[in-house]
């Protein structure tokens, strides 16, 4: 089978959506002592990014199937308007846990559509289409945790979230670099 390799433009978009999430994802990580709502508007920047990128991936990158650029639109369409309903309920007294629980599901539909890329998509090499079901399954473990277990403290819950975009990131960052679809 032939590899298929990925234009120039949409590997740095890959790689600079990769950055953005690992970067915003490790700021929460990391500094615990910022308000909770600031992790949930980083959080929400992050996932805006990534579905936005989702959609220019679907839109433009015409080497891939028809099947898997749709799903991608339909992605990052589900995370843009999940980001933005958060924002928009977010002040003055939206809760929180909501809040979490909209990502959560925004986490779950992304880790869907990964493992629906990786497990479908012939053109992908092997490693790579076993990267995309790993990462989805990541994602769709993180998100079943925040829905299923809300007893878990908040904060918690953001640092489960962030570690999910730092993942998520790196799979970026390895498809822009690799040239990998």
């Amino acid at each position: 089978m032939k590899e298929v390799k990925t234009p120039n433009w949409l590997r740095a978009l890959d790689i600079i959506i990769g950055l953005t999430a690992v970067v915003l994802g490790i700021v929460v990580l990391f500094v615990p002592d910022v308000a909770v709502t600031t992790l949930i508007f980083l959080l929400y920047v992050a996932l805006l990014i990534i579905g936005i990128g989702r959609i220019l991936i679907g839109a433009l990158a015409k080497h891939l199937p028809v099947g898997i650029r749709i799903l991608s639109i339909i992605a990052g369409l589900i995370l843009i308007g999940l980001s933005i309903a958060v924002l928009a309920y977010q002040y003055p007294y939206f809760a929180t846990d909501l809040m979490i629980a909209m990502f959560a599901f925004a986490l779950l539909m992304y880790g869907i559509s990964s493992i629906t890329i990786g497990g479908f998509s012939k053109i992908l090499p092997n490693w790579v289409r076993g990267l995309f079901v790993a990462e989805g399954i990541f994602a769709i473990i993180i998100s079943i945790v925040v829905l299923v277990v809300p007893d878990i403290a908040i904060l918690t819950l953001v640092f489960l979230l962030s570690f999910a975009l730092v993942w998520n990131g790196i799979i970026a960052i390895v498809s822009g670099v690799t040239g990998k679809p």
